[in-house]
């Protein structure tokens, strides 16, 4: 319901509530963009790249009798969950993978505070 609501323009959506998604969204391309600074991520659009990894992620949760049309399965089983996270983190972490992987040489500092998961994403990155 809440992703039908935001695609027709979260009118019903306190003010409160459409500033703070609209905070937290900036805040996710905000470091996404200081990965690619940093030579982490390939040079992409982090506004696409966000924009891409939501659509992924609602396809699945939205739409199962489109991927059950797909697939061929009325239901997904563990395999098939397991193929999903395979296929899309091979996908966003090759598509994203910077042409060389930075070393402690080349790598950019990090300026300030700029709420990024860079745990998170050195995890990623190293799988």
């Amino acid at each position: 319901m809440f992703a039908i609501e935001l695609m027709h323009g979260a009118r019903r959506l306190p003010k409160e509530y459409r500033e703070d998604l609209h905070t937290q969204i900036q805040r996710s391309i905000a470091c996404l963009q200081n990965w690619i600074d940093r030579g982490l991520l390939a040079a992409v659009d982090p506004h696409h790249l966000l924009l891409t990894l939501w659509a992924v992620t609602q396809t699945y949760v939205n739409f199962g009798r489109q991927i059950s049309a797909i697939t061929g399965k009325r239901k997904a089983d563990e395999a098939d969950y397991e193929a999903v996270i395979s296929t899309i983190t091979q996908m966003v972490v090759r598509g994203t993978a910077p042409e060389a992987r930075p070393t402690s040489t080349n790598r950019k500092p990090v300026s300030g505070s700029s709420g990024c998961l860079d745990k998170a994403f050195l995890t990623l990155s190293q799988s």
